[in-house]
């Protein structure tokens, strides 16, 4: 939990300056150069730290400590990955939505994807796709999969270390309105 708190700090700030370096205010609007720049930064001190704690208190090899490794069977997950963004989402949102329509509503949910989407062109669609598509369930499945996962579960039993570290993954990724936080910065407040 030490090393995922210190490295996700660290990449947080050091992807923020690299962010706040490009002179934009919106990852929309940022060229994808600086967006992959961003990341990378991000993600370093996280795969650091778990090499680190793999040669630590492992065998340094990223597959036997943390089962990395892929197979022709992992493909299930991208249909699966795809119908669960475009199906199970929604309905854990939709309750949100209703709520609060100004802050989870499906349009401002949706808009900071989709606007990067959106001003991508030539290399910043290859740059997005590999930041969205690989880097990041890479780096993820190491950090939460491999790392947390597989301490919690040595710690807690099968079951409640897979539940706490789904809520976990889920909290990190959980962002209720992006646009108007952005507004609310924009006009100082």
């Amino acid at each position: 939990v030490v090393a995922w708190a210190a490295s996700w700090l660290l990449g947080t700030v050091l992807s923020s300056i690299v962010f706040q370096s490009s002179g934009h205010t919106k990852i929309a609007d940022t060229p994808a150069g600086w967006v992959l720049a961003a990341q990378l930064v991000l993600w370093a001190p996280m795969a650091a730290a778990a090499w680190y704690m793999g040669s630590r208190h492992g065998t340094g090899s990223l597959v036997r400590d943390y089962s990395y490794r892929a197979r022709p069977l992992d493909l299930v997950g991208v249909p699966i990955g795809v119908a669960t963004q475009l199906g199970l989402l929604p309905l854990l949102y939709w309750p949100l939505g209703h709520a609060w329509p100004d802050t989870f509503g499906r349009a401002n949910l949706e808009k900071p994807a989709r606007d990067l989407w959106n001003g991508a062109h030539g290399i910043g669609v290859v740059a997005i796709v590999l930041v969205a598509a690989v880097g990041a369930p890479l780096v993820e499945e190491l950090m939460y999969r491999g790392l947390l996962q597989g301490a919690f579960v040595r710690c807690t039993g099968q079951v409640t270390g897979v539940l706490i570290v789904g809520l976990w993954f889920a909290s990190i990724h959980f962002q209720p309105a992006q646009p108007r936080a952005q507004a609310r910065l924009a006009r100082g407040v």
